[in-house]
């Protein structure tokens, strides 16, 4: 369950970031009470902080199940790879060979840390004793 998490985490991070960039297009040059109140309720302003919400929560669901450094790496990382195909895709960013290059690269770490991760389950468990036993 906690992969699903991190996997929501995921596309809501991207999610975010896609509303808050479509709410700063609406962005008073003018900025009055009044803009910045009409601005407040934009609605990719709120659907953006309800992602944010939904980021949290799902990201401290998983941590109760896996390690901080797998949890971290795979949503911070994929995330800047979910954003960068977004950008190219809903705003028209040019996407250049050394940026596909960086992508392709980050999923191949990913990939690295989680198998790392896989192969030794005992460290992970015995460095959560360790912690356990200092905090008493």
């Amino acid at each position: 369950m906690a992969w699903i998490f991190l996997i929501i985490a995921v596309l809501s991070n991207i999610t975010s970031n896609v509303m808050f960039k479509l709410a700063m297009g609406a962005f008073p040059q003018e900025r009055t009470f009044e803009t910045l109140l009409r601005f407040a309720v934009n609605p990719y302003l709120w659907a953006g902080g309800m992602a944010c919400v939904l980021l949290l929560g799902c990201y401290l669901l998983a941590l109760r199940d896996l390690s901080l450094m797998m949890s971290y790496v795979f949503v911070i990382s994929l995330s800047m790879v979910g954003i960068t195909t977004a950008s190219v895709v809903f705003f028209g960013d040019p996407l250049s060979l050394k940026a596909g290059f960086g992508a392709a690269l980050v999923i191949a770490g990913v990939s690295l840390i989680a198998s790392a991760n896989h192969e030794s389950p005992a460290e992970e468990t015995s460095g959560a004793q360790h912690v356990e036993v200092a905090a008493r």
